[in-house]
């Protein structure tokens, strides 16, 4: 069912759903970014396919009898509301019933810690971390992913200390991802940020670091 609804929609028409302009998405299959150290292009041949006749017929394969399908939504963060609403209608479209249970952000994060309140729901995580450190490889996460292969690929990366090797690993762990398919990675996302000319000090980091930082004159 999960491959279903990956195959029943567009990623980059998602991505686009949600951010609006090509400017502030990237289309990938990575977990990690390319200017990461952990990048691969593991499962990037089923990223982007969609493919209606194939989600209907796995759909069927599943077993869903058009149990209605409850999705975690946030108008809080726009892009959330506005990707979620995009891929339900690919959903509908090959015969599933969704419905969207929008509320603020506390609220979803307290709803999402219960397996039995959902059946969905989408976030986004750092594409510049260690795939190892990623909180979806803990089965006690939200989405709830327990899989021996998975297990077993976190603890080599940990292990790991040779580079090749080490990616090796880490394409074998993003193929195991796109195999069992415990989430659909739709994109990278960025934002834009200004910097007044008399702000000094500041070096444009993902995250936000202030050390060091203050105005000129």
């Amino acid at each position: 069912m999960r491959k279903a609804v990956q195959l029943c929609f567009s990623q980059s028409e998602a991505m686009l759903a949600g951010f609006g302009r090509e400017d502030f998405v990237r289309f990938d299959a990575s977990v990690c970014g390319e200017e990461t150290a952990w990048y691969s292009t593991a499962g990037s041949d089923a990223y982007n396919q969609p493919d209606l006749d194939q989600a209907r017929a796995l759909l069927e394969e599943s077993g869903y009898n058009g149990e209605t399908v409850r999705w975690l939504a946030t108008r809080e963060y726009p892009y959330n509301f506005l990707m979620a609403d995009y891929i339900r209608q690919g959903m509908e479209e090959i015969g599933m019933t969704v419905e969207l249970v929008v509320s603020d952000w506390a609220t979803l994060v307290q709803n999402r810690a219960d397996p039995d309140a959902y059946e969905i729901f989408l976030t986004g995580h750092s594409q510049y971390s260690h795939p190892a450190t990623q909180p979806f490889n803990d089965p006690a996460w939200p989405g709830f992913w327990a899989s021996d292969a998975k297990d077993d690929l976190v603890n080599q990366m940990l292990a790991e200390t040779d580079p090749d090797n080490l990616q090796a690993i880490i394409d074998d762990y993003t193929t195991v991802i796109w195999d069992e398919m415990p989430f659909v990675k739709c994109g990278d996302n960025f934002v834009l940020r200004a910097k007044r000319n008399e702000v000094v000090g500041y070096t444009n980091m993902p995250d936000w670091f202030f050390w060091n930082v203050g105005l000129n004159g």
